[in-house]
């Protein structure tokens, strides 16, 4: 392209360049260069004076310029002289910009007439569009003899470092060194491709990764070579055009990616020096995130940060390799001698291109020396490693030859039985030892059973087989029948073998018979069975005989007050002018108030007995929450405010106002507590916090009470026991049957829920518990109530009673003392006694024969009392408080060896009293008190005198009384037959006429109708405990009446209830149903015939 433009002149400060016949010019030194940063200035700005100063000289062969974005001018002169030996009018030279596909190259020369004529040679052009195909920049020129030509040259190159040697060559000289440059860089970039084939070649064979990551690495660098140098673009045009230089960045990130992989790989970094491959998995990230960013933002920046990385990661890999060399990686010298030649080609021209070094053939071509070095050294390293490799799969073949003669050998001869079985479930193979466990004769008869020996195995069929054997590991215990009828017990393992793809080979398996082992263990088992079942029997003997005995204490207790106060009643009946209301009163009150105690541990008793055999069925209705906490209200005010301490319900708002469960049971478990905490608290708070969350119904019972220990807790819901303070052994709590807490713990668990303690001695403790309820969908939410006047508690019946609540009374029934003549007696008594109600019952009785009492609450008194003065005779308590009372005799024994001294307890087993004996007391009384026995132990010691008192004759009477539930009308049966005269089922005494029993007889059968609605009622809605204990009250009813059929058929049917056999229910409920019609026939013709 040929473009005039008038300029204007100029001074010059360079002499020009003076041509002869030299086939080459090096022009450098004798160019001025010019720096565009605007990237605007045409050759009018450039030519005009302003301009002109700014040019400046470069004293290298080589221009470097680095990498830049601006545009360049360079500026020299020429002369062709009119002198010898130049002859020629006008000579032709060929101008060359040596470095290969420029961005931007023109050349201006001025022509005579003040025009430039332009002429472009750069990258923008195709090479057959320019006036010389060349990689280079080349522009033909022609000199005339005499003529100074001023040329300008433009270049702009921001896809690599910019940097050239200005040569003006002859045509003959061009030529020859074209033809030099085609046949060294022809043999650079020939071995390059032969390299790459080679280890192309060598990836195909043996499908190394390492060779893969070797070959994007060389031909990656080849490729940048072959922009950077140019040579060969020509013959490979499509890639040059289809790439462009604008991505030469992006290849350099590929190189890099290339070779850290096969660094990595090569030197097995992962494996040998895995913290290393920490650091190479971060490059990695780095290299793809710049190759990424380079092919988006294709500027000179990308090459900047391209190859000032290159430079630091070289030398880091240099750095490493020496680290893997010295720690013993044998591998590590190749590469670092390779990687050596490598990393100085590229660094020195890394170096070159961010102006660090300057611009020489040495810094030029040194790259693609060392390239070229590296390469073959690589290729001769991979060849040995395939060497070395080669022989190691040589030596591994070898290995594996001799590993199979010595399995052989072991699988011939092994104890254990060893198979090889087909994927289809086809034993192939066998040893002896296999053949004896399985039952078989030899080897082959195992090959031939082997779909038996298969299913005796796995259990399985061929498919199933195949399945489990793919996914698991089979190991375990088999027991199967051998082929000749053995039985036996055997451990079975076998595996997939799988090749190196990972596809299923055949399967592997051992069997060792464990047959006399199996056979041992069973014997063991039976042994330990048995001394287990021998243990246990002693361990419930044991916990059976400690129940027994508590309870025979905590059950004669309340009886002695019982039993004792009514005899003195009795007594004070018969004395003529003594009217003392206020004591018989009183003594009223305490009969009634143990016999309620003595009721209160039966039913715990029961209770706890229904827990323990599982037995105890919960009543599913619907009840009121809110009545529910009045009636705990009701029950604990006023006891607590009569003791001093507050008591006190809050509730959190939205509990429901109905829900369905059994609130007979949360009351027993809600009074269990609200009475311990009121029992144990002295003054203080007593609060109930109820709540409700994710359907259950929360209770927190806390009081200010004494607090329970820490070693306490741990016992607390164990039965009848905790931990004495300060001695750490088990004994029984005072005041309490030790059942209370077990039963709400027990109840608290069946209905879902559980009770928890928390409490800290001296401040107090919390009890709560849940219980899990259902509520119906319209169920109402209540916020707040209001607690009625105490008024308004005495005709309010808020709950009605339980199924499981015993309906039949319970009383004991000792024999009364008789009626005897006592002699007044004379002396001194020491009472040690911890129960008041106990140390005013036998205070009484010893006043009245006459005796003198001193009372000592516990062991420790009585011993002090011992010491202060001598009593004529000492009553001891066995269980007291502080120390017990055989504690309390051998203290005393020390002191006075000849006072009598009697046992008072409530226990009967022979250990305790051996245990009193032992300690030196001349005898054992029994709670209750039997008098005549006491008068007898007292008048061996004590001084008598005639005076008879007269007792009256006691009269027995039994009163069986049955009172059954209506369902349907919510009133007992016994309230409607108030009105029809027929109240009592049954009342007799044992002084009463016969005609007294018949009518009493009468009365049962005129209520036998509504009594068989009621039990077919009961049976109809499987309220089987209900209904057990209304058969059972028929049962006692019918045989003292002597309907001997109802009676047998009600005993059958009671039996089918308690083992809950269904069947027998069925079949019994209809006899007694039919027994009871058919008395209620037999009386209607009775009462004809009447």
């Amino acid at each position: 392209m040929l473009l005039f433009i008038c300029t204007g002149g100029y001074a010059r400060d360079l002499d020009p360049v003076r041509l002869f016949d030299k086939d080459n010019y090096r022009l450098n030194s004798h160019m001025e260069v010019l720096k565009d940063e605007t990237n605007s200035l045409n050759i009018d700005d450039i030519v005009s004076g302003a301009y002109q100063r700014e040019f400046y000289q470069d004293d290298g062969d080589i221009l470097n310029l680095g990498v830049s974005p601006h545009t360049y001018w360079v500026k020299l002169d020429l002369l062709y002289p009119d002198q010898y030996p130049n002859t020629i009018v006008e000579k032709q030279w060929y101008l060359e910009v040596g470095k290969a596909l420029l961005g931007v190259a023109e050349l201006y020369l001025l022509q005579g007439d003040g025009s430039y004529l332009v002429k472009s040679s750069d990258s923008r052009l195709p090479f057959s569009r320019k006036e010389i195909s060349h990689v280079n920049s080349v522009f033909p020129i022609s000199t005339v003899l005499g003529q100074t030509l001023t040329l300008y040259i433009k270049v702009q190159n921001i896809s690599s470092a910019l940097h050239f040697p200005l040569v003006l060559w002859s045509p003959s000289g061009f030529s020859e060194k074209v033809a030099k440059e085609e046949f060294v860089f022809g043999l650079f970039f020939g071995g390059m491709l032969i390299l790459l084939a080679y280890n192309m070649f060598l990836y195909s064979s043996i499908r190394d990764d390492c060779y893969l990551y070797y070959i994007v690495y060389l031909g990656s660098v080849t490729l940048f070579e072959l922009f950077e140098i140019g040579h060969g673009a020509i013959q490979f045009n499509v890639i040059v055009e289809a790439l462009g230089k604008e991505y030469t960045s992006a290849i350099v990130w590929v190189s890099l990616w290339g070779g850290t992989k096969f660094f990595t790989s090569f030197l097995h970094i992962a494996e040998k020096h895995p913290r290393l491959q920490i650091f190479f998995n971060v490059a990695v990230w780095i290299i793809i995130v710049s190759g990424v960013m380079s092919v988006l933002k294709k500027d000179y920046i990308s090459i900047v940060w391209v190859s000032s990385f290159a430079i630091f990661f070289f030398v880091v890999l240099l750095v490493t390799t020496s680290y893997c060399w010295i720690k013993g990686n044998d591998t590590a010298r190749f590469f670092f001698f390779a990687w050596s030649f490598n990393a100085i080609g590229l660094m020195t021209y890394a170096a070159m291109a961010n102006g660090v070094l300057p611009s020489t053939w040495i810094t030029i071509y040194l790259a693609p020396l060392g390239v070229i070095l590296e390469a073959v050294i690589f290729s001769f390293s991979l060849a040995d490693r395939i060497k070395v490799e080669g022989k190691k799969k040589l030596d591994a073949d070898k290995m594996i030859v001799e590993n199979m003669s010595k399995y052989r050998s072991v699988f011939d001869n092994a104890l254990e039985g060893m198979y090889w079985m087909s994927m289809e479930g086809k034993v192939t193979n066998a040893n002896a030892s296999m053949a004896r466990i399985m039952g078989c004769m030899n080897e082959s008869d195992v090959i031939k059973n082997s779909e038996g020996i298969a299913l005796n195995l796995y259990g399985y069929d061929d498919d199933e087989c195949y399945e489990y054997l793919v996914d698991n590991v089979e190991s375990k215990e088999v027991f199967f029948c051998g082929l000749n009828g053995r039985k036996v017990w055997a451990h079975h393992s076998s595996r997939v073998i799988c090749d190196a793809g990972g596809n299923h080979l055949h399967v592997e398996g051992a069997v060792v018979d464990i047959t006399e082992i199996k056979e041992k263990e069973k014997a063991i088992r039976d042994q330990l069975k048995e001394v287990l079942r021998k243990t246990y029997a002693i361990s419930e003997t044991q916990e059976k005989s400690q129940l027994l005995s508590m309870m025979s204490q905590k059950i004669r207790t309340p009886l002695t007050s019982i039993i004792g106060f009514s005899e003195l009643l009795k007594e004070e009946l018969k004395e003529v002018g003594e009217v003392d209301f206020g004591s018989k009163n009183k003594h009223i009150e305490i009969v009634a108030g143990n016999s309620r105690n003595l009721m209160k541990i039966i039913n715990n008793i029961l209770d706890f007995s229904k827990l323990e055999a599982g037995k105890f069925y919960l009543e599913k209705m619907q009840f009121s929450i809110v009545d529910l906490i009045l009636e705990v209200r009701k029950s604990f005010f006023q006891e607590s405010r009569d003791k001093g301490v507050g008591f006190e319900i809050v509730f959190s708002s939205g509990l429901p106002r109905m829900a369905l469960g059994d609130p007979a049971k949360i009351l027993q478990i809600l009074n269990n507590l609200c009475d311990n905490a009121i029992k144990y608290s002295e003054s203080g708070m007593i609060k109930v916090d109820i709540s409700w969350k994710d359907g259950f119904l929360m209770f927190e019972v806390s009081d200010q009470g004494e607090g329970i220990g820490s070693y306490d807790i741990d016992y607390i819901f164990c039965v009848g026991l905790s931990r004495d303070k300060g001695e750490g052994v088990l004994s029984v709590r005072k005041d309490d049957s030790g059942l209370g807490l077990p039963i709400s713990k027990g109840l608290a668990v069946l209905m879902g829920g559980d009770v928890t303690v928390s409490s800290e001695l001296g401040k107090g403790s919390v009890f709560g518990f849940s219980v899990k309820l259902e509520l119906e969908p319209d169920v109402d939410w209540v916020d707040t109530f209001e607690v009625p006047s105490e008024e308004k508690y005495a005709n309010r019946n808020m709950l009605k009673e339980s199924s499981d609540v015993p309906t039949k009374h319970l009383a004991a029934d000792p024999s009364p003392s008789k009626e005897v003549d006592y002699l007044d007696l004379s002396g001194t008594v020491l009472l040690a006694e911890d129960n008041v109600v106990n140390q005013a019952l036998i205070s009484r009785v010893l006043s009245k024969f006459g005796v003198s009492v001193v009372i000592a609450n516990d062991g420790v008194e009585a011993s002090a009392c011992c010491l202060d003065s001598v009593p004529d005779l000492i009553l001891m308590d066995v269980n007291m408080p502080n120390r017990n009372g055989i504690e309390a005799v051998r203290i005393i024994r020390e002191i006075n060896k000849d006072i009598p001294i009697y046992m008072l307890t409530a226990e009967t087993d022979q250990k305790t009293i051996e245990k009193a004996m032992e300690a030196g007391s001349q005898g054992v009384l029994s709670k209750p008190l039997n008098r005549a026995k006491l008068y007898e132990a007292l008048e061996k010691h004590l001084t008598s005198q005639r005076e008879i008192i007269e007792l009256p004759e006691p009269v027995q009477e039994l009163v069986i009384e049955t009172i059954f539930l209506n369902k349907k009308c919510k009133r007992t049966i016994a309230e409607v037959a108030i009105k029809a005269q027929s109240s009592r089922v049954l009342l007799f005494t044992n002084n009463k006429p016969k005609n007294v029993l018949d009518k009493g007889v009468l009365r049962f059968s005129d209520a036998l109708p509504q009594i068989n609605e009621f039990v077919r009622d009961l049976y109809e809605n499987k309220r089987w405990v209900k209904l057990e204990e209304v058969v059972v009250q028929i049962n006692r009813v019918a045989g003292d009446c002597k309907l001997y059929d109802l009676s047998r058929n009600s005993s059958n049917l009671i039996s089918a209830l308690q083992e809950g056999d269904f069947d027998e229910v069925n079949k019994w409920i209809y006899w007694v149903d039919k027994g009871i019609r058919q008395n209620e026939k037999n009386e209607k013709i009775s009462a004809k015939k009447r």
